[in-house]
């Protein structure tokens, strides 16, 4: 039985689930598009004892998406990174 090989996004998207996260809490999620990855911020997932106002969380999301991007290599998408916390999550009830 033959599989296919996982195309860039998939090896991409394996890479980053394994970025470190304060107590391995993986506080990210992924919307996946025909050219992009969009990390964000799973809010549920944040420790409210331990991190508050959730800026481990955000490092964490930061670290995912960094090694993401790594894991694209120089010649394959995304061609670009960016932050833009500005409109609502996805999954957000607002």
């Amino acid at each position: 039985m033959s599989r296919p090989l996982p195309g860039v996004f998939d090896q991409a998207l394996a890479s980053a689930v394994r970025a470190p996260s304060p107590h391995n809490t993986q506080p990210w999620r992924f919307a996946v598009g025909p050219e992009a990855i969009e990390v964000w911020l799973d809010r549920e997932r944040v420790l409210a004892v331990a991190d508050p106002h959730g800026r481990e969380a955000r490092l964490a999301c930061g670290a995912a998406a960094f090694t993401c991007r790594s894991a694209c290599g120089p010649t394959a998408w995304p061609r670009s990174c960016g932050c833009c916390p500005i409109r609502p999550s996805p999954t957000s009830s607002r």
